[in-house]
């Protein structure tokens, strides 16, 4: 009995220690090229842009800095909502000496409604531990039960693993899928007309979720002391898509808060050709072609407000 109580004692100790050396160093292997550790790592810049695979897939930073001749640097995760933007937005303003000019957060509406979450675990892998902590916080007071710390454990234990074990082999390859968080060396193509204006996005309300209302208050509010610019901005979706009734009052919680906060709101949609397949790839991202275009008309409009 005392054999196999040491034996298991042995092994869970292990078992911490291989955890907390994962969280703790794991973030040395994330890309240098994308995510929160190339903007962490990047000299200065003077624009970063945020949010999920709506921003990811909707910027060209190459293009934004041949134009404006300013960096530029796009952080985007796969349904990156503004619970866990907020510990993010803390990591890249925290240092004064490397504070961006200015930060443009994604305004997707669909954001504003959901449950936060973590959706995409190589947002946890790459950031350092005192982001990893504020995460892990963030994700604990807006779930409840014994699942929750289930979730946070299985995020920290096993998530990530196979880019530890690749890493030697594959870094080189994914840090060329990327320039400054946009990726390169990758066409989305358009749609079918016939498939554009049957696109949905699935919405049960347009009620906004106090605690993703909260977190983007904050993040202004942060933005704000740090001396930053904030606009926030929203790529275009399908014409289908942005008159769903649910997503035009949506619309409207945005307009409320930039003008009561008095925050610049870029509306993508606005003016933009919304019923051409082509520049489109699904329901909530931009193809190739449509972020070519989306980028131009943004950029213009950012020189025009940086003046």
């Amino acid at each position: 009995m005392k054999t196999l109580f040491s034996t298991v004692f042995s092994a869970l100790l292990l078992l911490a220690l291989l955890v907390s050396l994962k969280f703790r160093f794991e973030h040395h292997l994330a890309p240098a090229t994308s995510g929160l550790q190339g903007e962490l790592h990047h000299a200065r810049l003077n624009i970063v842009l945020l949010g999920s695979s709506h921003t990811r897939q909707g910027y060209d930073a190459m293009e934004i800095e041949r134009t404006t001749r300013k960096s530029a640097f796009v952080v985007g995760y796969d349904g990156l909502d503004f619970v866990s933007m907020l510990p993010l937005v803390n990591a890249m303003l925290a240092d004064p000496a490397r504070r961006p000019d200015m930060l443009v957060v994604e305004a997707n509406r669909v954001l504003l409604t959901r449950q936060p979450g973590i959706e995409e675990p190589r947002v946890f892998f790459d950031a350092p531990p005192a982001t990893k902590w504020a995460l892990v916080r963030q994700y604990l007071r807006t779930h409840s039960g014994h699942q929750a710390y289930l979730d946070m454990w299985t995020l920290a234990s096993n998530r990530g693993s196979e880019l530890i074990l690749s890493y030697p082999f594959v870094y080189h390859a994914i840090d060329s899928l990327s320039y400054n968080g946009s990726y390169i060396h990758k066409t989305m193509p358009g749609l079918p007309p016939e498939v554009l204006p049957t696109l949905r996005i699935p919405l049960n309300s347009s009620k906004v979720n106090i605690d993703e209302m909260n977190a983007l208050q904050e993040i202004i509010k942060l933005a704000r002391s740090s001396g930053v610019k904030l606009v926030l901005a929203d790529p275009p979706m399908p014409a289908s898509v942005e008159a769903q009734p649910e997503m035009v009052t949506l619309e409207q919680a945005f307009r409320s808060l930039a003008d009561t906060a008095k925050v610049p709101l870029y509306e993508g949609a606005d003016g933009f050709p919304v019923t051409d397949p082509a520049l489109f790839s699904d329901s909530n991202h931009l193809s190739t072609a449509g972020r070519d275009l989306y980028t131009q008309r943004f950029t213009a409009a950012l020189l025009n407000d940086w003046k």
